[in-house]
């Protein structure tokens, strides 16, 4: 169909946004709301000027780095204060001797490793005694607390040195406790016994810092072959910097024996919770000592890996984010925040800690939205609200529509398969993203306060999606808790229930443009919007640029035919969702074959065809009456009427000459001398000759998309009936078969089964009716609930039906849907179970004396006994179908499942075990039906999960009618499931089913 549309590749720029996360009332799940992808780049947060001057930026980055290489260099340390270890929480640091200061080394030479270094100095000393194998770790030249710096002119030559006994680990000097100390080295020097190298406790960021170093921590790793028990002491004072007491315990567990003993252990550090072997005990002490130090070494290996990673925290160097995070902390708290409180919330929350001496940065210190506070003995952080005005009554300008019915469009949000919200793309779309990003970057900037009223009516905004966006409170949401407000997107259309501590004030500079989003509405498929799932068409339009040619505009409501002009030749979005619906949801089909379905009319009986059409009762055939209807009924149709034999279409409308109603049509035959048309009434099936001045070219009509839909009549052949159908048999079947009254369609292998109720409510075969025959469903047996004979393979009597209106306990054996699973009545369980355990003794040792089975005895519905490996025990089964001659399809009678199993497993049924009535039942929840055709694979999962294994339920029988999917399960109970074991409130399946959105209640 040629269009006479331009083309429109023209974008309008507008970022796409996600998926909402709520959808509007009528919806089942949330839309999905897009924007117009934007033309030009734009950062996160947008400012007028630049925050950061270059002044301040060398300062940041010289803080930052100070930061990092305060360890590096004794440049950075005050020589006059001690270097003390990091002490545990609730650890009282040991008791440090005076240090006498020492001269501030120049920055070309540092006292850290230099020449005459005391750490370089014992360090040469050991190296010189051959003592090759000692690893030190130089943390800080401050070591440990001395009482007197070692003579000036001490000796670093080789000297003897008595033998030692053997080191701890290798990589350091055996360590003693001292009295002011920590730890100490036994090897000493001159008349300083105190003097030692440092323990891997301490830290390579001592410095006196308000904040906390981002350097990583630096942890001494043993060699390779360090015993579990030298792990455990090094990790020990890497953690505590003390030494663990390893404490062993016996305990006589019985008092008779007293030479019997068993011993537990636990490590005592510090005022760390002691670790225990309890509850489990051992033979001997070496036993509970191995085990208390693999148990401590565990442990104290995730303490440390743990501590590792928090010092490998970054750094947050860049200035604008800085600022942002530090007012977004201290503005909830009206008394300000110290500061060392803000940076432990900032490390919390960001995973970053603030640079050092972040206090003093000028930009920190004057921005507008902070005041900082450092007169006090602590710095406190304030901040400061801008007052701009606003009112929320003030009104929007109206948005002025174009006046041609032709407007590019970009959809932002789908709420049904016949609605959508659109923008126009116009130099109105342009200003309205230079108003947005204004908006952003305002909004970012400030960070108002959010309202503490709410008036319904009125316009606010809310941060959503990494934007700032428009918003219009429709009404108070009373099913939530208090405070809760339905609100409109106004610049995309969507709705979704929100708090008042997310909606903020708008500025009075922001709403100088018109609400954006406009409603269109699809005609086409309006009829379909609760019965078609529109996310299954959504990618294809929403965040989409199409254009929008404008039906009508009549009560605000505007009516719309959206186009794909990007493609050649251009298509019809309307009939691109129509087509969906058509194929996914296609109710005219006849069953399968051995399924059956209700509410289906008989429309036409062929006799030149010996056959039926039949009609299912369907919204989509009713939506194509009232249709056709509606067309009639408006001058539309005289203007497409056919002139020509050369206007035949393939489906067109015409005037049936019995009644004078069009009807939808295909042409089967022209007569060109005549002109007359024979047709095929493809939603009936009868045919009739026309002049083609009685068509109408349908594809023309505002209703083109009824030649989309399938035909409505299905063509069946009856089971039973062979050849032309005589005089009398098609004056029985229109006798039974007026086409008023609905009928039970089962479709078979040799054809259509047609059943009807009579007057009494009573199932009646039309079939068997018609050729005065009994026509049973398979074809090769009687009813399976007859017992024909006194052989072994006899069948089960049926399960006793429950009558309607009781209420039974019930458990839930088979799912296979919510219309269709099995129930096994609790009342039999125990019988059940008594059954199945005298099967399985009996079965046990005699099964050989009842097979092989032979060959004629295995019918459809005879009864066997089975081994079923998944239940270990033996069932009750009978035939359900033969698959080949050494393969069947079983169906065990008292859980209602079908199982495949090879003809040699299966054992006569002796008579004692045929006693008990077979226990399934066939059941169905009453009155509902799924949401979208059929069940999907999430719905009958859900109802599975609901009905748990060996979970009773009460159940209430409601309906009880023949069952004619398969012949054998001669009836299907209606019921209501009640799961009563919820302390609060009794829940019905099938009501909370529609709750979900997976069922709808039967019409």
């Amino acid at each position: 169909m040629n269009l006479p549309l331009g083309r429109h590749t023209k974008e309008h720029p507008r970022r796409q946004s996600p998926p909402r996360r709520q959808s509007p009332p009528r919806r089942q799940s949330a839309p999905r709301r897009q924007s117009p992808p934007r033309s030009r780049e734009r950062s996160d947060t947008t400012r007028s000027k630049p925050l950061i001057s270059e002044t301040s930026k060398e300062k940041i980055r010289d803080l930052v780095n100070d930061h990092h290489m305060n360890s590096k260099s004794s440049e950075h340390h005050d020589s006059r204060q001690p270097v003390r270890t990091k002490w545990p929480d609730k650890m009282p640091p040991p008791v440090a001797s005076k240090v006498p200061p020492t001269p501030t080394p120049t920055p070309s030479a540092p006292r850290l490793l230099g020449s005459g270094s005391k750490v370089m100095s014992q360090f040469q000393f050991m190296s010189t005694n051959m003592m090759s194998n000692l690893q030190v770790t130089v943390l800080n030249d401050q070591i440990n607390s001395s009482p007197e710096l070692p003579p000036p002119n001490w000796n670093t030559s080789p000297v003897s040195v008595p033998a030692l006994p053997p080191p701890l680990y290798p990589h350091l000097p055996n360590m003693a406790p001292v009295s002011n100390g920590p730890v100490a080295p036994f090897m000493t020097s001159g008349n300083n016994p105190h003097y030692s190298v440092p323990s891997p406790a301490h830290s390579l960021h001592n410095g006196a810092s308000s904040s906390k170093s981002s350097s990583p921590e630096v942890f001494v790793e043993l060699p390779a072959g360090a015993t579990p028990e030298e792990e455990f002491i090094h990790l020990s004072k890497y953690l505590f910097n003390e030494e663990p007491q390893i404490h062993l315990k016996e305990r006589q567990p019985d008092p008779r024996n007293k030479k019997y003993f068993q011993y537990y252990a636990y490590v005592q550090v510090g005022t760390y919770p002691r670790i225990s072997t309890l509850p489990s005990e051992y033979n001997t002490k070496e036993e509970a000592r191995k085990s208390i130090i693999v148990l401590a070494l565990n442990q104290f290996n995730k303490m440390k890996n743990e501590k590792l990673a928090k010092s490998l925290k970054k750094t947050t160097e860049k200035l604008n984010i800085m600022i942002d995070r530090i007012y977004s902390l201290a503005r909830n708290s009206s008394n300000g925040l110290g500061a060392t409180k803000l940076e432990e919330l900032y490390e919390k929350q960001y995973g970053e800690i603030l640079p050092s001496g972040w206090t003093t940065i000028e930009e920190v210190v004057k921005h507008p939205r902070l005041e900082v506070d450092s007169s006090a003995i602590f710095t406190i952080i304030y901040t400061k609200k801008p007052v701009i005005n606003h009112s929320a009554c003030a009104a929007l300008p109206n948005l002025v529509l174009p006046e041609e019915n032709e407007w590019p469009v970009f959809v932002t949000l789908m709420t049904s398969v016949s609605t959508v919200y659109v923008k126009l793309v116009n130099e109105m779309s342009e200003e309205f993203d230079k108003m947005s990003d204004e908006f952003n970057s305002f909004m970012n900037n400030m960070k108002p306060d959010p309202v503490t009223k709410v008036e319904v009516g009125s316009l606010y905004c809310l941060y959503d999606e990494e934007a700032w966006l428009r918003v219009e409170v429709m009404k108070t949401v009373e099913t939530l808790t208090v405070d809760h407000f339905l609100c409109k997107y106004i610049d995309h259309g969507e709705e979704s229930e929100h708090h008042i501590n997310e909606l903020y004030p708008l500025y009075d500079m922001f709403r100088r443009l018109p609400a954006q989003a406009i409603e269109l509405f699809l005609p086409e498929s309006d009829v379909f919007d609760e019965l078609f799932d529109y996310k299954q068409v959504e990618d294809q339009f929403v965040g989409k640029s199409l254009v929008a040619l404008i039906r009508t505009r009549d009560s605000g409501i505007i009516t719309s035919t959206l186009y794909n002009t990007d493609v050649d030749p251009n298509v019809n979005m309307n009939h691109l969702i129509f087509t969906e619906i058509c194929q996914l949801y296609n109710v005219s089909s006849v069953p399968e074959e051995n399924m059956f379905k209700e509410a289906v009319y008989v429309s036409f009986i062929s006799r030149k065809e010996s056959c039926i059409y039949v009609q299912i009762d369907s919204l989509m055939f009713k939506y194509v009456i009232s249709q056709i209807d509606a067309l009639v009924s408006s001058d539309e149709i005289d203007q497409h009427a056919v002139t020509s034999l050369d206007d035949l279409e393939d489906v067109l409308l015409a005037k049936f000459g019995q009644d004078g109603v069009y009807y939808r049509a295909r042409v089967l035959e022209v007569d060109e001398l005549s002109q007359n048309i024979t047709v095929l009434f493809i939603d009936y099936g009868n045919t009739d000759v026309v002049s083609y001045n009685n068509l109408v070219k349908l594809i023309d009509t505002s209703v083109s998309h009824l030649c989309l839909i399938p035909p409505q009549a299905k063509k069946v052949n009856l089971a039973g009936f062979h050849g032309q159908f005589s005089s009398e048999v098609m004056k029985k079947l229109a006798t039974h078969l007026n086409g008023d009254d609905p009928v039970i369609l089962k479709m078979t292998a040799a054809g259509a089964l047609i059943h009807k109720r009579d007057t009494d409510g009573r199932i009646i075969n039309i079939n068997s009716l018609v050729l005065g025959v009994d026509l049973n469903t398979s074809g090769s047996r009687a009813s399976p609930f007859h017992n024909s004979t006194d052989t072994q393979c006899n069948l089960l009597d049926p399960p006793v039906i429950p009558s309607v209106g009781s209420m039974i306990d019930v458990l839930v054996e088979t799912v296979s849907s919510p219309t269709n699973f099995w129930i096994r009545p609790e009342e039999v369980y125990n019988e059940w179970v008594e059954l199945v355990e005298e099967m399985d003794t009996f079965y046990s040792e005699q099964s050989e004396k009842y097979r092989p089975v032979k060959p004629e005895d295995i019918k459809q519905g005879a009864s066997f006994a089975f081994y079923y490996k998944d239940m270990d025990l033996w069932q009750r089964v009978s035939i359900n179908s033969r698959i080949s001659s050494d393969n069947v399809a079983l169906f065990l009678v008292d859980s209602g499942k079908i199982i495949t199993a090879d003809t040699s497993s299966l054992c006569y049924l002796v008579s004692q075990f045929r006693k008990l009535p077979a226990i399934a039942i066939k059941s169905k929840l009453h009155d509902i039906r799924p949401a979208f055709g059929d069940w999907s694979p999430e719905d009958i999962l859900r109802f599975q999960q609901l009905c748990q294994p060996l979970k009773v339920f009460k159940c209430r029988i409601e309906d009880s009618s023949p069952d004619l999917i398969k012949h054998g399960e001669n009836v299907q109970l209606s019921v209501r499931l009640l799961d009563t074991h919820n302390p609060i409130k009794d829940i019905d399946l099938a009501t909370l089913l529609v709750v979900e959105g997976r069922a709808k209640m039967s019409e």
